[in-house]
């Protein structure tokens, strides 16, 4: 059985890296595709430490980038891919702001009269993780930032929601990073990086669904197995007692 079925994919920001790298690498987990991905980068656990200036340069970034047709030279953010999930995304950027969460800047806002659905990249602060918005897919181009003190509690966290399908962690220490990768519940971990490959197995956990497509394991998605056992003894009372003081 093969079912591939969404996730809400974890940003770990680890208080180590090179911000302007990791900053890069956010805006492309996150915001790829106008953030309709399956395994999109969609709640961003940023450290205490390092909180402020990492959402100023994300910010900084996010107003920079250009909305137009995907097709042109230029456009950095297409349009959604109807006009219902635009104002799907909308309600929900609108119920975050009920719940306490701050946009920051002008992001998260419908293009008032543009031949598309177009939305500009909307960047959430003061969110938590019982949030909606940090534990549904939303499938926009739109992220929260989650504060941690501790990289543990921010793996429990991104660990709390019901899929799977793939995180992220930067770190510039490797054996921080495999240690937290080793820990997500996921089934794709990207460790500074933002590569989709079809050489290597894809799939997910929990509710993002079952089996694995591309690689070796998807081969034997296509495959039956079936098992046959001989005996090689007679089968007397010799043997019976055999089998029965082996169980």
């Amino acid at each position: 059985m093969l079912i591939e079925l969404g996730g809400k994919g974890p940003i770990i920001v680890c208080d180590d890296v090179d911000i302007e790298e990791a900053v890069s690498g956010v805006v492309s987990q996150a915001f790829a595709r106008q953030g309709e991905v399956c395994f999109a980068g969609t709640r961003l656990f940023l450290p205490d430490s390092m909180h402020d200036e990492f959402v100023n340069r994300l910010a900084a970034k996010l107003a920079a980038m250009t909305v137009g047709d995907a097709m042109e030279e230029g456009a950095d953010i297409g349009p959604l891919i109807s006009k219902k999930q635009l104002q799907f995304v909308a309600q929900h950027i609108a119920d975050a702001k009920k719940e306490g969460a701050h946009l920051v800047g002008e992001g998260g806002q419908i293009v008032e009269g543009a031949s598309g659905n177009f939305m500009t990249p909307g960047l959430f602060v003061g969110a938590t993780q019982s949030m909606w918005i940090a534990r549904e897919e939303v499938f926009g181009p739109v992220i929260p930032v989650i504060r941690y003190k501790d990289v543990g509690d921010a793996v429990v966290q991104a660990n709390s929601v019901d899929y799977g399908l793939a995180s992220y962690v930067w770190s510039n220490d490797i054996r921080r990073a495999h240690s937290i990768a080793a820990r997500m519940e996921s089934g794709h971990v990207f460790v500074n990086t933002y590569r989709y490959s079809s050489e290597v197995s894809f799939g997910g956990y929990k509710r993002s669904g079952y089996g694995r497509e591309h690689g070796l394991e998807a081969l034997r998605e296509h495959t039956q197995v079936k098992t046959i056992l001989v005996g090689l003894d007679r089968w007397n009372d010799e043997v019976l007692e055999k089998e029965a003081k082996r169980s």
